[in-house]
Order: structure tokens, then C-alpha cells, then sequence
């Protein structure tokens, strides 16, 4: 999720007419649009992706590939490129099965659903046995 989430802020900032890191992938794509809605839809994915690259040099050591296109998304924004700086509801793209009004909830299912599900022991989500009924790898954590 941190390469497509530079991947969307990187189309949101191409569709501005800004060079960004990466080429665009979809503009059209939900998460794209809910991204490039607002500047503080905007933000919170590149903070959500900031999260997920220390989660991952946390967990593997060593800093993403993705960490200096992040900083070059941040360092290219600017609020007043975008419609509103307030936040609006989050797209969701996943199959129709999986919906609701409720997108945490929406999100959660997607997500257990998942074939290749894997967590170290000490960071699965409680929600997942809620929703999982497959076994699902568990890495050794530290």
C-alpha cells in the first residue's frame, strides 16, 4: 500500500499540471478522485502513507524505496491547488459485496478477505477474527 499510495499522490499532483515522482496510473481511479477532492484528503493519505513506512522500517529494518518519493509529494503540495481544504468522504474502491455506509467496517471485510494475509503475531488487528475464516500467515515478531 505505500507504493500505490505515493502512486495517488503522485497522480493527484500530475493531474495539477506538477512533475511528480511517479507517472500517473488512473485519475479516474476512487481513491484518486477522493484524493485530489481536497487538500486535506490529500494530507491525510500522505500522512497515512508516512505511517506505513515507519511501520515498515520498523518491521524490516530499513527504509522504503517509496520514503523520498513521499517527501518529494509532500514538498510539492499546495492547498491552495485543490477545491476545498476540507475533508470529504472516503471512495471506496473495493467489489460491491464488501460495501457499506460505513467504510472502516467496508475496509476491514476487504481486507479479511484477502488470500495472502499475513501479520506478525504482535500487530494482528482483533478485527480480524472477526471477519476471517481462513488461517493466515503469521511472521515471528520481535
Amino acid at each position: 500500500m505505500i507504493l500505490e499510495s505515493c502512486q495517488i499522490l503522485s497522480t493527484v499532483l500530475n493531474e495539477q499540471g506538477l512533475d511528480a515522482p511517479y507517472r500517473s496510473f488512473n485519475p479516474k481511479h476512487p481513491s484518486c478522485l477522493w484524493a485530489a477532492e481536497s487538500a486535506a484528503n490529500f494530507m491525510h493519505l500522505a500522512l497515512h502513507c508516512e505511517a506505513m513506512i515507519a511501520e515498515y522500517g520498523e518491521r524490516f529494518g530499513k527504509t522504503h524505496k517509496c520514503a523520498i518519493a513521499l517527501q518529494k509529494c509532500v514538498a510539492l503540495f499546495d492547498a491552495d491547488r485543490f477545491p476545498t481544504t476540507e475533508c470529504t468522504p472516503l471512495r471506496l474502491a473495493m467489489p460491491v459485496e464488501f460495501r457499506s455506509d460505513n467504510p472502516i467496517l467496508s475496509y476491514r471485510k476487504f481486507y479479511a478477505s484477502k488470500p495472502r494475509l499475513r501479520y506478525p503475531v504482535d500487530k494482528i488487528p482483533s478485527w480480524v477474527y472477526d471477519y476471517r475464516t481462513e488461517p493466515f500467515e503469521i511472521i515471528k515478531g520481535e
